[in-house]
């Protein structure tokens, strides 16, 4: 097992009756399989502190958390001076556990995840504490916040008729590499800090939107029509175009030519075809031909 305090870091080995052996940070990725707890007052600050300096290491091991980014795209965020994230809440690592009984697709969802827990600010009906997102965070707005393990997890089982069901409690250790995989994937959830930030201001303006047009009373039927009178104009501008185009082309004379040298090229083919029957003794067939080339001269 590997404890986790706030300067030092100690390894147990759980079958042996030993004293916790000290280790460097640099040694963390030996013991990835173990499981982790932390001691009191751990903060994000030192955790991150952990994941940097084995950055080099982490950006292999733990490239599918991260998305293919890498943790150097998150340092100069970080080492920005640290910011109150608009909220009373501390840090965890919880193990969730979801089961989804629907007859058609059942599922159930097992992982380890890094979020926020406590109330936010703008939260004035909370009763009580609760998980908080951490995707659109940035890292120096964690820095100072307290860390903590959950080792409990309960089964939530949703039903087909919308019901929640809880299982009772139980004892679920986490590993060093779920712990850190956990944290590296909530702070790359939506890419290095400048996309997650374009994503944060675009839901943002979506959310803006719609509130402006509730207090605009704005229904949905209004709403599609205003669509369709859109789509409308969209249609009609289009169309319009094309018979511009039409009309150029037939004032350059590319439209006769376009027909003329269409004429041609089916009146040599009909030639051509003449001959070859001539040459095969399938006179009648021959003489067909000719009538329909003649026609076709008679025509143009």
């Amino acid at each position: 097992m590997i404890r986790i305090e706030k300067e030092r870091i100690f390894y147990t080995d759980s079958e042996i009756d030993e004293e916790p052996q000290e280790i460097y940070p640099s040694d963390l990725a030996s013991y990835l399989g173990d499981t982790v707890e932390l001691g009191d007052f751990v903060t994000f600050y030192r955790i991150f502190d952990l994941i940097v300096d084995n950055k080099h290491l982490f950006n292999t091991i733990f490239a599918r958390d991260l998305g293919q980014h890498t943790i150097e795209e998150y340092l100069e965020e970080y080492h920005r001076p640290a910011s109150h994230s608009g909220g009373s809440y501390d840090l965890e690592v919880h193990t969730v556990c979801q089961a989804h009984n629907f007859p058609e697709y059942p599922e159930l969802e097992y992982y380890v995840s890094f979020h926020g827990i406590g109330v936010l600010d703008n939260d004035t009906g909370a009763t009580g504490p609760y998980p908080i997102s951490l995707m659109f965070t940035s890292l120096n707005e964690l820095k100072n916040k307290y860390i903590r393990i959950n080792n409990t997890v309960q089964i939530f089982t949703f039903t087909v008729d919308g019901n929640v069901e809880r299982s009772e409690t139980y004892n679920s250790e986490i590993k060093l590499f779920d712990f850190f995989a956990a944290i590296l994937n909530e702070i790359s959830f939506f890419g290095d800090p400048e996309h997650r930030d374009e994503v944060s201001e675009e839901i943002a303006e979506r959310t803006n939107a719609l509130e402006h047009e509730e207090e605009e009373d704005l229904s949905l039927e209004e709403a599609e029509d205003d669509w369709s009178i859109q789509q409308k104009d969209a249609e009609e501008e289009e169309e319009r175009a094309r018979l511009e185009e039409l009309q150029e082309q037939v004032s350059s004379g590319y439209i006769h030519d376009f027909i003329e040298s269409s004429f041609r090229e089916t009146v040599e083919k009909l030639e051509m075809l003449e001959k070859d029957l001539v040459t095969l003794e399938r006179y009648e067939d021959a003489r067909l031909v000719r009538a329909k080339i003649d026609k076709l001269n008679s025509v143009a």
